[in-house]
């Protein structure tokens, strides 16, 4: 007697499909829609791989010749590697042509969060369009550098809180953040900027980096900057809000300069649509908190100035630049590492560091960047007989059977956390290494695509120098 079908009408399969395994969000990096179409392309290749990384690439295009040598080696000991690692393009653009993105720079402790929530608020009221935000921030909290994205639209939006790459407007509450990022990544042409500062315009283009500055004419970018921090110190009742305050004021320059905001309108008839939101928003609280939030958008709109970089004052300080400070001082050999001696780890070697982390970094590619050298899929440590939580599966590529091992085995690294884009530290001894791995838990272990620390017990690929 023939049991009955769970799917009545599906016949069952004559043979297994190929399955493809993929992994992304390690190391907290984000998943893009290109990785969603360079794993659709993989699996349709004629040399398929079984288990593909999304998010994450394992060697560097343009090496130097001392990473060509290892990543060699790498190639040659585990050919599968190759494979692991898509090839990307450009991001589509998912959103009608009306719609519009915002990305926010900011500092955690100077309120961005609630002013993106109150901004996105605002914007989908005026606009009339369908909204969806998201922020991103460590653990650090105050002082570390924030994100906020903003994604408007007159149809519903299906796009996942991907961080928003390419954008219309970028507001930079930070008045440094060309120091650690790249605000201008992904701008489009014609694209808004708005920046914080209590400079003058000419100042303000003076500190930006060349590249920024070429960058800004290239795409036509209208500039502005705003000292919000000045608006926010009038209208603040109590010092402790002057920070949060400044991010009112930004409302009132995105409201006032941005063209896709305005859509034709006059600016009066802008700021009676902002009040209704500010109402809406407030209006249970009394008409004096509305009030106010309005004084300061109105004074934040007064105190936005537009860098108009055409100009023959902008043009006298492309062509005589700041000159550098002299430093007279030198430094004590003591704190420079010898040329001479033998290095434990190549995070201090200056090609090494170059090719890891400051040319990616410059780029704006660093989420993508090559892993340290000696990354590879072998033979990952027991941890104490405890899977925990997260753990992938055993038998992964180069993993023997009955490993088990985590996605994030190595504490953080300067400047990552901890995963084969950022680099890490060597890892603190392991009381539970096992020996029968030929892993005793030191300095000896390696980080691997997933995650995972190496044994010493694999001759095929040497440690790097």
């Amino acid at each position: 007697m023939s049991r009955p079908s769970a799917t009545p009408g599906s016949p069952a399969l004559t043979q297994t499909p190929r399955l493809t395994t993929a992994i992304f969000g390690l190391g907290g990096h984000d998943l893009q829609p290109r990785h969603l179409i360079a794993a659709f392309k993989a699996m349709q290749a004629e040399q398929e791989a079984p288990l593909i990384y999304l998010g994450s690439q394992f060697f560097d295009k343009t090496p130097d010749p001392h990473m060509a040598q290892i990543q060699e080696r790498l190639r040659t000991a585990y050919p599968e590697t190759e494979l692991m690692a898509l090839e990307t393009e450009a991001n589509p653009n998912l959103l009608p042509p009306e719609a519009m993105r915002i990305r926010f720079h900011s500092v955690g402790g100077y309120g961005t969060i609630a002013t993106g929530k109150l901004l996105t608020d605002i914007l989908a009221g005026v606009l009339g369009m369908h909204s969806k935000a998201a922020p991103k921030y460590g653990s650090e909290k105050s002082g570390a550098p924030t994100n906020y994205y903003i994604t408007l639209s007159p149809d519903p939006i299906l796009v996942t809180n991907a961080e928003l790459e390419d954008v219309e407007v970028v507001i930079s509450p930070d008045h440094k953040a060309f120091i650690h990022t790249n605000p201008l990544k992904g701008l489009a042409e014609g694209g808004t900027f708005i920046l914080q500062s209590s400079l003058t315009p000419e100042e303000v283009w003076r500190d930006l980096p060349r590249n920024a500055r070429q960058t800004i004419r290239d795409r036509k970018i209208r500039f502005f900057v705003v000292d919000a921090f000045t608006v926010a110190k009038k209208h603040a009742p109590i010092p402790e809000l002057e920070t949060r305050m400044m991010g009112i004021a930004f409302i009132g320059a995105v409201a006032a300069y941005v063209d896709r905001v305005a859509a034709g309108a006059s600016r009066e008839q802008i700021l009676e649509r902002v009040r209704k939101q500010l109402e809406k928003k407030f209006g249970r609280k009394g008409a004096q908190i509305v009030d106010s939030n309005m004084a300061v958008i109105l004074d934040g709109i007064g105190a936005t100035r537009e860098v108009d970089y055409d100009t023959p004052a902008f043009l006298e300080i492309d062509d005589h630049p700041a000159p550098r400070p002299l430093l007279t001082v030198a430094l004590s050999a003591a704190m420079c590492p010898s040329t001479r001696a033998e290095r434990t780890s190549g995070l201090f070697d200056p090609a090494y560091y170059e090719d890891l982390m400051a040319r990616p970094f410059r780029e704006g590619t660093i989420g993508e960047a090559p892993g340290p050298a000696g990354c590879r899929p072998v033979h990952a440590c027991r941890h104490g007989g405890d899977q925990g939580q997260g753990s992938l599966p055993a038998g992964g590529p180069g993993v023997q059977p009955g490993h088990l091992h985590r996605l994030h085995g190595l504490r953080p690294g300067l400047p990552g956390r901890g995963d084969p884009q950022h680099g890490a530290r060597g890892p603190r001894p392991d009381p539970h290494g096992d020996p029968r791995d030929g892993c005793d838990g030191g300095a000896e272990g390696r980080l691997a695509p997933a995650g995972l620390r190496h044994c010493r017990a694999d001759p095929r690929v040497p440690a790097p120098p």
